[in-house]
C-alpha cells in the first residue's frame, strides 16, 4: 500500500522524503515535505497546524501498520524501530531492553513541512509550517516546529 497524501484537496505525488542524521537534534530526522498552493499565512495557522498533524498521523499510522506488539503507540514505535534497526541475521538482546528503546524512539523524529511552491511563496510572500515529534507522539503532542513571522 502506497501512502497517498491528500493536499489542497487533491491527491499529491510529489511529496519529498527523506531520512538522515541531524546535528542540530542530534538525531535522525524523517522528513516529508508537502507542496501547498494555498494558505500558510497568519490567517490560515489553525488550519494548517490541523492539515500538518494530519498528515504527520498519517506519515506516522502508515510507517507502524503492522505492528502488533501492543496498543500502546510507544510500543509500536519501538517496535518499528528496532525492526528497522536490526540486522535480520543478528539476534540483539537489546531489543528488548526498555530504556534503550526508549531512546531510540526519542532518537527518530518525524518532520512534516507544508511548503508553498515556488510561485505561491513568491506572490504570497509566505513560508513553509512544519510541525514535527517522534513516532509515539500522539495528535495533542505533535509540536509546531516552524512558525509564521
Amino acid at each position: 500500500n502506497d501512502l497517498v497524501l491528500e493536499v489542497d484537496n487533491k491527491n499529491v505525488s510529489t511529496i519529498y522524503t527523506e531520512a538522515l542524521f541531524s546535528r542540530r537534534y542530534d538525531g535522525i530526522q524523517l522528513i516529508v515535505s508537502a507542496p501547498m498552493s494555498t494558505h500558510l499565512n497568519a490567517n490560515s495557522y489553525m488550519l494548517d497546524s490541523i492539515k500538518c498533524r494530519k498528515i504527520f498521523e498519517k506519515v506516522k499510522n502508515n510507517l507502524l501498520k503492522g505492528q502488533n506488539e501492543s496498543n500502546m503507540i510507544h510500543s509500536q514505535a519501538a517496535s518499528y524501530l528496532t525492526q528497522v534497526f536490526t540486522a535480520p541475521t543478528q539476534w540483539n538482546a537489546w531489543r528488548y531492553d526498555k530504556g534503550f528503546t526508549q531512546k531510540l524512539v526519542n532518537f527518530v523524529q518525524l518532520e512534516v513541512t507544508l511548503k508553498p511552491t515556488q510561485s505561491y511563496a513568491i506572490k504570497n510572500k509566505v513560508r513553509p509550517f512544519s510541525c514535527g515529534g517522534s513516532l509515539a507522539s500522539d495528535y495533542q503532542q505533535i509540536e509546531i516546529t516552524r512558525k509564521f513571522n
